[in-house]
């Protein structure tokens, strides 16, 4: 038989060969270890945050209001029942003015308003944007409550520090991370001053500024996403895709993201959440826009509690 002669490599060659190997699995290693420690933290954040005693699922009760003048109190029949601890069945009366409220104590009652006792509070929304939140709070016993817009209308929205919905939160459900669904997409700004008309979950319509379209790919596949301004310069999307109602909330999903550089910016669906109204009812959330719609199951990020 024909010999083959052995083909002479030397050891030092061979030692760099083998540290050129192992310097790209090291590498690779770093990077996803890197990433999916970033990913737990940011995680565990979220969670601590939707556990904050003033966080979303703190939300009690939303009461949309008329003029006119209600009775308020933890009392069933009352026209704007508060819910929480310490509070009493009938803490007094609230006339309605469009934007404004003034709260009535019943005698003998006092409640906090903005961190002092008082018998009679005035409360109130500033501007006239669709969407706005009143800076004034009233707080008695575990139960905080204040004035908000939502498309155009004003409601008192309730809080407690004590609701079973956040002493009872078992953190976020979610998918296993996964890489997959980590892309880069290119941004076009929108053409300034450019709104769309965007629907809640109460079937009301509000219009808010787009920042512009992202587009990326998944899977070998082009998509495109629609925007809008968050803050500190980063976007917010309201997406669906092929899990949604199927293993995620029906009225899709929230993503943030970093600042847009250079006209790129990374989008990683394993940090998608999970809209307030997934887990309570009393929210008032955005749904995603036709064109946001993904024709593809994005199995990351949080899914149906």
């Amino acid at each position: 038989p024909m010999m083959i002669a052995p083909i002479a490599i030397q050891p030092g060659f061979l030692l760099l060969l083998i540290l050129a190997s192992l310097s790209v699995g090291v590498k690779n290693s770093v990077a996803d270890e890197d990433w999916l420690a970033e990913l737990r933290t940011w995680q565990q954040e979220r969670d601590q945050k939707l556990r904050s005693p003033d966080g979303w699922l703190a939300v009690s009760g939303l009461h949309y209001l008329e003029d006119g003048t209600f009775s308020l109190g933890a009392d069933p029949a009352s026209d704007i029942r508060l819910p929480g601890q310490g509070v009493p069945p009938a803490v007094g009366r609230l006339t309605v003015t469009g934007s404004r409220a003034v709260l009535k104590c019943a005698d003998g009652v006092q409640v906090q308003f903005n961190g002092k006792p008082v018998a009679q509070a005035t409360l109130s929304i500033q501007g006239d944007a669709a969407e706005a939140n009143g800076d004034d709070l009233v707080t008695i016993g575990s139960a905080t409550l204040f004035m908000i817009r939502r498309a155009g209308m004003p409601a008192i929205r309730m809080k407690d520090t004590e609701n079973p919905l956040l002493k009872n939160f078992p953190g976020e459900q979610r998918y296993p991370p996964n890489r997959q669904f980590v892309t880069t997409a290119s941004f076009t700004p929108a053409v300034p001053g450019l709104l769309q008309t965007t629907i809640n979950v109460r079937g009301d319509a509000f219009q808010e500024p787009v920042a512009g379209t992202l587009s990326f790919q998944l899977g070998g596949r082009q998509f495109k996403l629609t925007a809008v301004p968050d803050q500190d310069g980063r976007l917010f999307i309201v997406f669906r895709d092929l899990t949604t109602g199927q293993g995620t909330y029906g009225g899709g999903r929230f993503l943030s993201t970093e600042p847009v550089r250079d006209g790129q910016v990374v989008l990683d669906f394993n940090r998608a959440v999970n809209p307030p109204c997934a887990w309570n009812r009393w929210t008032t959330c955005p749904l995603p826009a036709k064109e946001n719609a993904l024709p593809l199951k994005i199995e990351a990020g949080a899914k149906l509690p």
